[in-house]
């Protein structure tokens, strides 16, 4: 990466040679008083022009920034929709050694203009042909957040709230995209109220960064620990999970905010938004595991035929379980959970997956894994059979970073959680992993089909 000074003599550089380029400026967190940039932070320069035909000529031709690096992408403001502004062009492009220049092109009248009224960056001067442009290092927008008076501490919780009922609808219609707009919706407002703490918490004389970026440090740990627990993965229970995350947050943040600016919270909004969202997700788990169903069953070694799928015993176990399945499909079930472990389960999705291909096509199989490490010692044939079937399964739920006796546990615990149906493939032994799902599902009321192979 290159230093400052090699980028900044490169600039210069160019400026001196040409007449038409009348001041060069650093603005942006390079400049700021209260940043500390790294090696990825952008340059933003600004090329002070002579006048306003300058720059559209210097527009035209760009080429020379080819020669600072190899270049990765670039982005001019003919690039994007929004931008209809003459006196102002920006060239952004970045090099393969991670160097970023944001160059601005703008005459010189429009930044002596823009510096007498203070509407500008923190700015520092590297090149002056005029002594045109006076602007002090410690001038400009310092981004501090903005102490909010009463009206706008109760738009931002009336927005919060109104647009949780949307991330909400949007889990219960099981519309991914829609669900995780309106819940970057719900987190905007609550960064606001995360600043707003912040600003209560300093005085409002500190930034908290671009996009919040500089939040945990005025965070405390477990606020902090909140906020990252905000961002969803991509399946339904993480949206969940990450709405009641951001709602229990906005809550403690809004309260500290209201008793420190003599504000008052919006409690009734808040109960009652609450409780309308716990009857939308009662509602959605009801609807779904009336489709969903679950297999549990034992692993080779207490099968029968053990490891031996072409024993004639197996293939007649895998047409009656095949049977089985078919017949939940039937009655009216779509989503099948796999546990992925070898024996039964990989049976059940082979089954399934054949009806799938001739006959229900309508068929979700989801794969419900205790661990990434799941194959790690299984032998070779099993672990290709494993990757054949999670590559044709509708989406994977992983419930552990690594496999261990809680993570298993954990996994049969939340398939018969998200089941209305249990598939059994289980000799009525109530010891082992089976014994204790099948346990658990007719505890919770969970309807269990057992079956197991004839002995001969």
């Amino acid at each position: 990466m290159r230093s400052q000074e090699e980028v900044k003599n490169q600039l210069l550089q160019r400026a001196e040679a040409d007449q038409r380029i009348r001041a060069v400026l650093l603005q942006g967190s390079r400049a700021h008083p209260d940043q500390t940039p790294d090696e990825l932070s952008d340059y933003d320069v600004v090329f002070a022009l002579d006048s306003p035909e300058s720059l559209r000529d210097l527009k035209s031709d760009l080429s020379w920034l080819d020669g600072m690096g190899d270049r990765v992408i670039a982005q001019t403001s003919d690039d994007q929709l929004d931008h209809d502004d003459q006196d102002d062009y920006g060239c952004m492009t970045l090099y393969a050694d991670g160097l970023r220049v944001d160059l601005g092109l703008r005459p010189v009248e429009r930044l002596q203009s823009d510096f007498q009224s203070g509407d500008h960056d923190p700015t520092v001067v590297w090149l002056d042909k005029d002594d045109a442009l006076s602007v002090s290092p410690e001038a400009g927008h310092r981004w501090l957040p903005e102490k909010p008076d009463e009206r706008l501490y109760r738009i931002c919780c009336n927005e919060f709230w109104w647009v949780s009922v949307y991330v909400a609808k949007g889990i219960w219609r099981r519309r991914m995209p829609y669900a995780q707009e309106h819940l970057h919706i719900v987190r905007n407002e609550l960064l606001k109220m995360a600043e707003w703490y912040a600003g209560t918490t300093t005085d409002f004389s500190v930034s908290v960064g671009k996009c919040g970026g500089q939040l945990e440090k005025y965070l405390p740990a477990p606020l902090w620990q909140q906020l990252t627990d905000t961002y969803a993965a991509g399946d339904y229970a993480a949206l969940w999970k990450s709405l009641y995350a951001a709602a229990d947050l906005f809550r403690s943040l809004a309260l500290e905010v209201a008793a420190s600016l003599g504000f008052d919270y919006c409690q009734q909004d808040d109960e009652r938004v609450s409780a309308f969202l716990r009857k939308i997700q009662t509602s959605e788990t009801t609807r779904r595991r009336a489709v969903t169903c679950a297999f549990t069953g034992r692993r080779p070694q207490s099968l029968p035929w053990r490891y031996d799928d072409g024993h004639p015993a197996a293939r007649a176990f895998a047409r009656e379980l095949r049977a089985v399945i078919k017949q939940t499909y039937d009655e009216g079930f779509r989503i099948f959970l796999c546990g992925m472990a070898q024996g039964v389960d990989l049976l059940a999705c082979e089954q399934t997956m054949i009806l799938q291909e001739t006959e229900c096509p309508d068929i979700k199989i989801i794969a419900a894994i205790p661990g990434r490490n799941q194959t790690q010692g299984w032998p070779g044939d099993q672990i290709e059979r494993y990757q054949a079937c999670l590559e044709r399964c509708h989406a994977r739920r992983i419930l552990s970073q690594f496999c261990s006796v809680e993570s298993y546990h954990l996994r049969n615990r939340w398939m018969v959680d998200n089941a209305g149906k249990v598939i059994a493939v289980w000799e009525g032994d109530l010891s082992g992993g089976t014994g204790r799902t099948v346990a658990y599902a007719r505890k919770q009321g969970v309807a269990v089909t057992r079956l197991w192979p004839e002995q001969e």
